[in-house]
This record gives C-alpha cells, structure tokens and sequence, in this order.
C-alpha cells in the first residue's frame, strides 16, 4: 500500500467527510476567536500553534467517530446501515486507532496546558467512549444521549481551545459572556443531534435503540425541538451582542446574526409552524451554513483586522475546511437578499454609489457624462 492509498483509506476508515467540513470549521472558528478576542499577533510561535489545533481537531473528531463505529458494529448491520470499520483487517484497525490517537494527542507535547486541560480532554475521551461503550452505551438512554452528544462535539472542543489561548494571554473575558457563548454552542449540538435522531429514527428502531423522538414520539419531539431552536435564536443574538461590547470589530457578529435571520426566516417560520423541514437536507444545510462556513470565516476576517499578516490563513482555510456546496448556498442566498422587493433599492444605490466613486478615482464624472457605467464603457469601446 502506497502513501496515496494510506491516507484514502484513513479518510474513508474514519468518515472525515462527516466532520471536516462539518464539526471541525466551526471548532477552529472558535480559534480564530480567542486568537482575535486575546491578541495573539502573528508570529512563528502563534503560528505552530494554530496548526497544531488543527491537528488535534481533526484528531478528536476522527476519535469520536472511530469509537461509535467500533462499537457500533452489530447494532449497524442490524440495521441494515454500511460500517466503514467492518471491512477493514484487524490489524488495519490497529493502524487506524494508532495514527488517529497520535494526530490527537501528540499536540499537546507543545501546545499550552494544565490540569484543566488534563481534565477537559479527560473528559472529552470519557464522554466519546461512554456514548458507545457497550456496557455504558448512553447513547441508549433517550435523555442522557442529546446532552452527551451535544457536549463532546460542540460545547468541550470549544471549551478546550478557550481555556488553551487564555493560558498565553493576560486578557480576561466576563465571564457571563461566555456563559452565554457557551450555552449557544450546547443548544446547537442538541438542536443538531435532534435532526439527526428524527431522520434516523427507521434505522435506530431497526437496531433497538431508544432515541429521544421514539420515546417521546413524533408530534412531542418536534415541540421539544422548537423549544430548543427558540432558545438557540436567543443566545444566538444574545452571545453577539455580549462579545459586542468587548470590542467594535464585533458589529460584524451582531451584523451576521441579523442577515442570517432574515436570509433563513423562511425555515425559521416553518420550523416554527412544526413542518417536517428537517427531512429536507437543503434547509437543514442553510441552518448549518452560520456555523459551519460564516462563523469562521468572520472571525477569521477579524483576526486579520487585528493583524493583517493572519491573511495568509484565508487559503489554507478555504482549501481545507470550505465545503463547496455552500459557496453555491451563499450565492442563493445574496442573490435573494440583494433583489429582494424591500432591499433592492438600498442595494441597486449602495452598488451605484461605489461604482460611481470607482470612476471618480480614475478621473470620471458618470453624472457630468449622462451615462451610466456600462454606457460609458460600450462608447468608448465603440469608438476605437
């Protein structure tokens, strides 16, 4: 086996398609916070580290993933469900377990630490394990599994990255905005193991599993889920508005939140009115979109802001952890904001006003000359 067939069966063995443009872009968004909320200017040092978080990250999510399929196993084919684990060699479950655990921890010989980073990742391991583990399988406990999950894939990495940058910065943040922080990143997992119960409830009765919407049953679970979203919403804006008030350069947070509230007030309105929208996979992207694609990539913009030199972290974010579906997403939806009836006269005069000023800048009246840009370009073209 060569290099190239190495690395492919490491991606397939370990699902990286199921969190690396899911679970880890918003974790490292989370980096770029602290490294713009704390200071932490570029250099070499700062540099290594941000790499190395990457690293982890992917680590702990390839972690998390191996342990529920190794686990999963009999219950998978049960259910009628392909285990990316059940078609490898023993041995070559052994070469997946040993590079994924050293991907995972080998970062933490230089990343900064102390007991409670010990005990944060002591507890991340803890909670992957005893999600699946078969003699704790919490994962069977309809009440325990959505606080699990919503934990170790949300609320800890976050956890963990905050208090890693906190220890290499003399900067404090009050501790009731984190709190607010905090619980919107729990609220998103459990709105997010939500979606994913109810759409695998077939699958999971196949296998014996009591999830959440079998116990409680469909019409329950939807208002439970509502619930939540709500709640969501709330420290969605509220954990804005908080980091707001730390510095200016947060407006563009509050900003983001409020467009992406109008761009989605289709889905918010249909969730709301208890529609079966989580069985379409388009709208639970565009829920997914704040998160998995404009948290980091405003943040990172941020940190750039605070140092310009970070700029050179926008293609290797791009290359890595942009999945190319949203770029289609995102032109829908700015086409959609930008025509609407009730905005596209402030856009049609904000989009004007800077391409009369850009003529401006090389000498150009476009109101002197009574033509508009394209007008004046097709004359002069014209007339050579």
């Amino acid at each position: 086996m060569n290099a190239k067939q190495f690395i492919q069966q490491i991606n397939t063995a370990s699902r990286s398609k199921d969190w690396r443009l899911s679970f880890v872009p918003f974790t490292i968004g989370c980096v770029y916070l602290w490294f713009g909320i704390f200071r932490l200017e570029w250099n070499l040092y700062h540099l290594s580290l941000f790499f190395l978080s990457i690293f982890t990250t992917f680590g702990f999510a390839a972690f998390g993933y191996f342990i529920n399929d190794f686990f999963d196993q009999k219950e998978d084919y049960k259910a009628g469900k392909l285990n990316k684990l059940s078609v490898l060699k023993t041995y070559q479950i052994a070469i997946l377990f040993i590079f994924i655990c050293g991907l995972t921890f080998l970062p933490w010989l230089y990343l900064p630490k102390d007991n409670t980073t010990y005990c944060l990742i002591s507890i991340e391991i803890f909670c992957f394990i005893a999600y699946s583990f078969p003699v704790i399988r919490l994962k069977e406990k309809a009440y325990l599994a959505g606080i699990l999950d919503a934990s170790y894939a949300y609320l800890i990495p976050a956890l963990l990255s905050y208090h890693t940058f906190s220890l290499i910065s003399n900067i404090e943040i009050n501790e009731g905005y984190l709190l607010l922080f905090f619980a919107l990143l729990f609220f998103v997992g459990y709105r997010n193991i939500l979606i994913h119960q109810i759409k695998d409830v077939l699958n999971d009765s196949k296998s014996g599993l009591k999830t959440l919407p079998k116990v409680l049953g469909t019409a329950q679970t939807k208002l439970f889920f509502v619930i939540v979203f709500v709640v969501e919403l709330s420290l969605m804006l509220g954990s804005s508005v908080a980091f707001m008030r730390l510095d200016k350069l947060y407006w563009f947070w509050v900003g983001l939140v409020l467009i992406y509230l109008w761009i989605n007030r289709l889905a918010i309105k249909e969730i709301l009115n208890g529609s079966n929208f989580i069985l379409l996979k388009e709208k639970r992207q565009s829920l997914d979109l704040f998160y998995q694609l404009w948290f980091p990539m405003m943040h990172l913009f941020i940190l750039i802001f605070t140092d310009w030199k970070w700029i050179m972290l926008l293609p290797i974010h791009a290359v890595i952890l942009v999945n190319k579906d949203y770029i289609i997403e995102i032109w829908q939806n700015a086409k959609e904001l930008f025509w609407h009836k009730s905005t596209k006269p402030l856009f049609s005069f904000i989009v004007n006003t800077l391409v009369y000023w850009l003529f401006r800048l090389i000498g150009i009246n476009l109101i002197k000359e009574n033509k508009s840009a394209k007008e004046y370009l097709k004359a002069k073209f014209t007339a050579k």
